[in-house]
């Protein structure tokens, strides 16, 4: 089953700025305003004005709800509200004018309703220069679906008490632990499955037929790969402009609603490539059933009959829910299966092209996040088109996992497809990158056709004697580390940095670095990982190799050439081999020999051109 890279490229071009709060009804403030009426109790928040009395950092003192007549209190009102709460609409005369108006007769505290929809609510401002001497009630701004839940109650008869408060809002949550392990994982699990992909790849070029008819079967069930070239980075940035301000200028409610089933139909497609090769190992009957639709001629595979229908069913349920408080765990299944396949489907070919286009990104964020909004004089178009704009629709192209403790409700900790999926194709490339130059070695620095002996002295192993070799298990974990000889692997270093990179974003984060208009990731994401790895690979003397790239038309063993051996990360097997020459006294020349011979039983034929090259 081959996944659609259309769907895919369009997903990941708007992930480079889709980062986003959870859709919510009611304010992004700093205000908790408690309602209690009389059939219910309830809460709403509200964003705190600029003038007039400081809030309590307890609800520990409530008032009766009225509404202002007139509505906007441009003039004083016609009737007395004694230590009472006034709701009062937005527009025709200025905060200050409406909040001297109502204290004139006595509020306390003044509840000013959006008019428009949407969880932006104006902070009230003091436009006189003198409110804060001479207003000493508090006043808080509350949208407009609040607003009418308030005045639903009211024209309902109920006696209403409000009682604002403002909760210390604590910088850090643990949703930001899991959302750190949710993005390493993702990346991490990627590269693992691209890279048994890549070794799969080549298992053709083993001298067995068994290993190739299997290798052949295989691929046909893989998704087509696409390596990403310079010339593809350039213009993947630009069209990431391009759709930036289209969104900007053109984003409404139908135009949502497109992205929104482009993304539904992507993740279910994702989530069924995912979770076929499990279905496949359970039942490995499934593989080569195909059923035929009825009344028609086409066909599918098994495991997409059997996974489709429920997981086109839960995309659906989440479409319509999507605002629900318990939604998110399935934004983040769809978000991550999504992602995954990105990450198996596209791959970078060199350390090159990274160069290319990891920095342009890194500059895109910068500029529209920090730059754009100085050189305008405006908000953020980023910040506006990931808040939905006119469409008053919040983007799901993000994980996001609600904070676990959140007194006023509502916020959550996000990170947006780009800032994984980017970092990602990094961490991919170095994880075959390893896979080849440890194959590489291998091939070169090890006969194939000798028997592994004890590196023990030749006076305490009995001769000819072959070498106890360690788990496989303990094997494969070492080699995620070592990449051949003495060098470090590169992928653990770029997910350590990755990680770090992370860490450095929510600690920006936390102390507002910039602003609190929100933070580009990759201004952090783009020196922890690539500059990591760049720098790793001058002092390992691979960044030549590197330079070039995976060579995706040869072996793995070819792919690049070897690295020093015999240190710390060697293996048993190649020091073992090195021990049996010693003790054996084999012939130098035989042994050469013998290893040119192996070398051409697993190289794969060249076609001529490559040949000449």
């Amino acid at each position: 089953m081959h996944a659609r890279p259309s769907f895919l490229s369009f997903v990941v071009t708007g992930a480079c700025f889709l980062t986003q709060a959870a859709a919510r009804s009611d304010c992004l403030g700093d205000v908790r305003i408690e309602v209690q009426a009389d059939q219910q109790a309830s809460h709403t928040v509200g964003v705190s004005a600029g003038f007039g009395s400081n809030f309590s950092r307890v609800a520990d003192q409530s008032f009766e709800l009225v509404r202002a007549e007139p509505f906007d209190a441009c003039s004083t009102p016609e009737a007395a509200y004694p230590d009472q709460a006034v709701l009062v609409q937005r527009g025709t005369c200025n905060f200050t004018e409406k909040a001297e108006n109502v204290q004139r007769v006595g509020a306390r505290f003044m509840l000013l309703a959006e008019t428009e929809d949407g969880t932006e609510c104006v902070s009230m401002g003091d436009s006189s220069g003198d409110g804060q001497a001479k207003l000493i009630l508090r006043a808080a701004t509350i949208s407009k679906q609040a607003a009418g839940r308030l005045q639903g109650l009211l024209e309902a008869g109920e006696k209403v008490q409000v009682a604002p408060w403002a909760p210390t809002y604590s910088r850090y949550d643990s949703s930001e632990i899991v959302m750190w392990l949710l993005a390493v994982a993702a990346v991490t699990a990627a590269a693992f499955w691209a890279g048994h992909d890549y070794q799969e790849e080549h298992m053709s070029h083993q001298p067995t037929q068994v290993a190739a008819s299997a290798s052949s079967k295989k691929a046909s069930q893989r998704p087509e790969v696409t390596m990403i070239t310079p010339q593809v980075a350039v213009i993947f940035v630009v069209f990431a402009s391009i759709m930036l301000l289209a969104l900007y200028f053109f984003l409404s409610h139908i135009f949502f609603l497109f992205l929104l089933t482009v993304f539904c139909i992507a993740s279910a497609q994702a989530i069924v490539i995912g979770l076929t090769p499990a279905l496949e190992y359970s039942v490995p009957n499934l593989r080569d059933t195909q059923f035929i639709l009825p009344r028609t001629m086409w066909t599918v595979s098994a495991p997409v009959a059997i996974l489709g229908p429920p997981v086109a069913a839960l995309v659906i349920i989440w479409a319509l829910c999507r605002q629900d408080a318990w939604a998110w765990p399935i934004q983040d299944t769809m978000g991550l299966s999504m992602m995954l396949l990105i990450l198996r489907q596209f791959r970078l070919p060199s350390i090159k092209v990274a160069c290319i286009l990891l920095p342009l990104c890194f500059l895109y964020d910068i500029f529209w996040v920090f730059l754009q909004p100085l050189l305008t004089h405006s908000d953020s178009v980023m910040v506006d088109v990931a808040k939905g704009g006119s469409s008053h629709e919040t983007m799901p192209m993000l994980l996001t996992v609600p904070r676990f403790v959140d007194p006023l409700g509502g916020a959550s900790s996000m990170l947006g497809f780009g800032d994984i999926v980017l970092p990602g194709l990094l961490v991919v490339f170095t994880r075959i990158f390893d896979i080849s130059s440890r194959d590489s070695l291998h091939s070169s620095a090890a006969d194939p056709l000798s028997p592994v002996t004890s590196p023990l002295p030749t006076s305490t192993r009995p001769s000819g004697a072959a070498t106890p070799r360690p788990p496989a298990r303990y094997m494969a974990f070492l080699q995620i580390f070592c990449k051949s000889g003495s060098q470090l692997a590169y992928f653990p270093i770029c997910v350590a940095g990755y990680g770090v990179g992370l860490i450095l974003t929510y600690a920006a984060l936390a102390f507002s670095v910039g602003g609190s208009q929100g933070q580009p990731a990759l201004l952090y994401l783009v020196p922890c990982t690539l500059g990591t790895v760049a720098a790793l690979a001058w002092m390992q003397g691979d960044l030549g190799a590197m330079w070039e790239g995976v060579d995706d038309e040869a072996t793995p063993q070819n792919a690049f050439k070897s690295s020093d051996a015999g240190s710390a990360c060697q293996t048993d097997e190649e020091s073992g081999f090195e021990a049996s020459g010693a003790a054996g006294g084999e012939d130098e020349s035989e042994r050469s020999r013998l290893m040119q011979t192996a070398s051409h039983s697993h190289a794969r034929p060249r076609s001529p051109s490559r040949a000449q090259d």
